[in-house]
């Protein structure tokens, strides 16, 4: 997160001028309102067991389970549908071969399982309320403070995230 804020800053000052320093404020994980946050809100959890509870999220199981199992066969132990799509997504990004056994069609299944699950639970929207509802309105608040500059020293925000910030808020903005 600090590298990308780093990286998005520097890329806005031309070429050839000194480069600032700058100070970057990291929030605590447990205080961060940037992602659905089930510290934040633990009614978060309750609405993420009952769309894993729901009749759609079984069908997913049900669809997803022998790739599952081969997935276990592979690994010995099923981490996550994100994990896994986290690690062969980097894998392909840094062109390393895939290990024996794995082949692009199963890293492809494993691809669109995990966006399966993230949009099931992204369908319910007061999980979209409660997780991004925070963020939103923080960010509302930055916006009308910059229009009355003269009580403002902050003079540039900029919010880094990931595709667990960058879905939810997406799917919230319609």
């Amino acid at each position: 997160t600090i590298q990308s804020a780093e990286s998005q800053f520097l890329g806005l000052i031309p070429s050839g001028q000194r480069r600032p320093s700058l100070p970057i404020h990291v929030m605590a994980e447990t205080s961060c309102d940037l992602y659905p946050n089930y510290a934040l809100c633990p009614k978060l959890n309750l609405i993420r067991k009952q769309v894993i509870a729901s009749h759609d999220y079984k069908e997913f199981e049900k669809k997803y389970q022998p790739l599952k199992d081969q997935i276990i066969s592979l690994l010995g132990a099923f981490p996550d549908w994100v994990t896994l799509y986290d690690i062969f997504f980097c894998r392909e990004c840094h062109n390393y071969t895939l290990p024996n056994g794995w082949n692009t069609n199963i890293v492809n299944q494993i691809y669109n399982a995990a966006a399966e699950e993230y949009n099931l639970l992204l369908s319910d929207k007061e999980f979209l309320r409660l997780g991004m509802g925070p963020f939103l309105r923080r960010l509302l608040n930055e916006m009308k403070q910059q229009m009355t500059p003269e009580e403002n020293e902050t003079k540039f925000v900029l919010h880094s995230g990931h595709d667990t910030s960058i879905g939810p808020l997406i799917k919230i903005l319609g």
